[in-house]
């Protein structure tokens, strides 16, 4: 009888194939419980997207920088001057540089703006300001297809010197890298894909300003129409915000922390006059902010009127935006480029301008006027800075407005401090209108009143400037609140407000403006729920009834907040297997109203959103979780 031999393949030591299970299973177990939004997953998301937004500000600033130091630098210095000094020695009539210069600046300015349209034709859509704010609101995060062509147009248009900045490329460029990240790495859904979309936009903003709290504070603003709404995600924003700018300032160690404008005229103490100053301001804001939309609005309609569609011909767009604005330019080169570097002229004309070659622009290589700004030269460059950045926009060129709206309403400050014989003034330095002007137009158009007075005041280095600018931000703001210039800035309308009434011991009335005991107000326009007035009873009969009872105390009768809706507080005299009345009408009628409206669908039906929890980016409510009954008595 033959014996058949079994070989068996040796097999890993059972405690490593345990061991390696154990840790897929951990990290499988990690990535599921990172979908939720809790505290301590937001604050893991924030670290990891605060470095990772410092590294991609990195990356790009090094592109622009060095893109724009090969362009407005070398060329200039190491082909066109020996060219033309070679062509003047031998023989040639050819004038000097001086009178010459600028037609290199012009040159310049139409190649790099139809290089923008070259790449917006054949790299892709690219998105822009609003359309980002769109996506945040209707889905939660921007796609990543964006980043590629924004990276690309964004670099041609700053280079060309237009009046947009690298500021709005870089909150899309972070927002599309860590939505990407959030949704395909980490599968995240819903309320916490947001979230790490608003963390991205906050550190690339931060990463560019150089004031984490004020960057941050404006990615939020900037999505609404009635000031900042996302509260529950600010806190981590601002830490991510704050990583993001350690990381890029720290490697990037050629850029300085805290202020980078100097005045000549500083403010050393605020009184009553600088207040008034501020009001008065205000109203001068509001009018500017007026003025550029309807800038914006006429050279829209003059280029679509002679075929200048960004959609169709973006590259015959792109080059008549940059004649135009390089036109400008030559002749008041304190209008080219985005304004960031250019405030430092405004703030102390004795110094040059930092970009452009010539630095005179058509008057040759010495500084514009010599730093000698007259009255009408200030309101020139000011209304002509508004023309810009309205032929920029126009013409399809990306990149943000913010700091090209600050220095049109800085050099608007100066002219104003520069006139003569107004009552009052004389005392007041120049630099409290400039900045006060600056915020207060940049307002109008963004609708951000705390980050604008927040980032002028730490980039001018006088926080004594804050009041009077805040002031004229908020009364610009209320003026234009019916008005937005950016039309994607919405309400939040994930959230509801639940109004809970306790009555003091000698109230006898148990009716309530409204709405009757437990009673919903149904916003018939969307069917949703806008308040549930409930009458609590008082301490006294709550706390002989909670002792009869068994449970706890008046003071732990409310119950925690759920993410999307505020949690109603019940009577703790419930017996604990009976769930308040009150509750059941709330759940009964949040269910109908989910039913009736469209808006209100859960993210079951959308594959972007996941299908594991209600969708806040869909413009539904969550529906309020099943209540224990033990939990409604505490």
């Amino acid at each position: 009888m033959g014996h058949t031999s079994e070989t068996t393949a040796p097999l890993l030591p059972e405690s490593d194939v345990d061991e390696r299970l154990t840790f897929t299973e951990k990290l499988a177990a990690l990535r599921d419980d990172l979908r939720h939004p809790s505290p301590r997953n937001l604050l893991i998301m924030c670290t990891i997207f605060g470095v990772a937004c410092g590294l991609i500000s990195l990356v790009y600033s090094f592109c622009l920088e060095s893109l724009m130091a090969f362009t407005w630098e070398y060329i200039p210095e190491h082909v066109v001057t020996p060219l033309v000094k070679k062509a003047q020695k031998s023989g040639s009539n050819l004038p000097s540089v001086d009178d010459i210069g600028w037609i290199y600046t012009l040159f310049a300015a139409v190649l790099f703006a139809s290089l923008n349209g070259v790449a917006r034709r054949y790299v892709g859509y690219p998105g822009d300001m609003e359309n980002t704010i769109e996506r945040v609101h209707s889905h939660g995060f921007v796609p990543l297809k964006q980043g590629p062509a924004m990276f690309l147009c964004s670099l041609f248009s700053v280079n060309s010197g237009s009046s947009l900045g690298p500021e709005a490329p870089l909150l899309a460029i972070c927002a599309t890298i860590v939505s990407w990240t959030s949704r395909k790495v980490f599968r995240q859904r819903g309320r916490m894909l947001r979230s790490c979309t608003l963390m991205g936009m906050a550190a690339g903003l931060s990463a560019f300003f150089g004031v984490s709290f004020g960057g941050a504070v404006f990615a939020f603003e900037v999505l609404h129409t009635n000031g900042l709404q996302h509260f529950d995600t600010m806190t981590y924003a601002v830490t991510s915000s704050v990583l993001c700018l350690a990381v890029y300032r720290g490697l990037w160690s050629l850029k300085p922390f805290g202020a980078i404008w100097f005045f000549d005229e500083v403010l050393e103490e605020v009184d009553t006059t600088h207040i008034a100053v501020g009001v008065v301001l205000g109203f001068v804001g509001v009018i500017l902010t007026v003025m550029y939309t309807c800038v914006h609005l006429t050279v829209k309609k003059i280029w679509h009127k002679v075929g200048l569609v960004e959609s169709k011909r973006p590259i015959l767009t792109g080059m008549a935006g940059g004649f135009v604005f390089g036109v400008i330019g030559i002749f008041l080169p304190t209008t080219m480029f985005w304004g960031e570097f250019e405030m430092k002229t405004v703030a102390d004309t004795s110094v040059p301008l930092e970009h452009i070659w010539p630095k005179g622009g058509f008057w040759g290589e010495e500084s514009f006027r010599q730093g000698d700004y007259t009255t009408l030269t200030w309101f020139g460059i000011g209304f002509a800075k508004m023309i810009t950045i309205a032929v920029t926009g126009v013409s399809g060129l990306r990149g943000g407005f913010i700091f090209p709206l600050m220095l049109s309403g800085a050099c608007i400050g100066r002219g104003i401090s520069s006139i003569d014989g107004i009552p009052w003034w004389s005392d007041v330095p120049a630099s409290l209108p400039a900045i006060v002007l600056a915020g207060a137009l940049t307002t109008g158009i963004t609708r951000t009143p705390f980050a604008c007075a927040l980032i002028l005041t730490a980039l001018a280095g006088i926080p004594e400037a804050t009041a009077p600018t805040l002031i004229a931000c908020m009364i610009v703001f209320y003026a234009t609140m019916s008005r937005p210039f950016i039309k994607a800035q919405q309400s939040r309308d994930d959230i509801a407000f639940l109004d809970v009434y306790l009555p003091d011991e000698d109230d006898e009335s148990m009716e309530h403006d409204g709405a009757a005991e437990g009673e919903p107000q149904i916003d018939e326009e969307k069917g949703k729920i806008s308040a549930i007035k409930i009458h609590m009873p008082v301490a006294e009969e709550a706390g002989s009834s909670s002792s009869a009872g068994g449970s706890s105390s008046p003071d732990m009768a409310t119950n925690h907040a759920t993410p999307e809706v505020e949690s109603v507080q019940t009577s703790p005299v419930r017996k604990s297997n009976e769930v308040s009345p009150e509750m059941e009408a709330i759940q009964s009628l949040m269910g109908e109203s989910n039913q009736a409206s469209p808006e209100m669908e859960t993210s079951e039906s959308s594959p972007d959103l996941g299908a594991s929890q209600p969708s806040p980016d869909m413009g539904g409510y969550q529906a309020p979780p099943q209540v224990d009954a033990h939990q409604g008595d505490q």
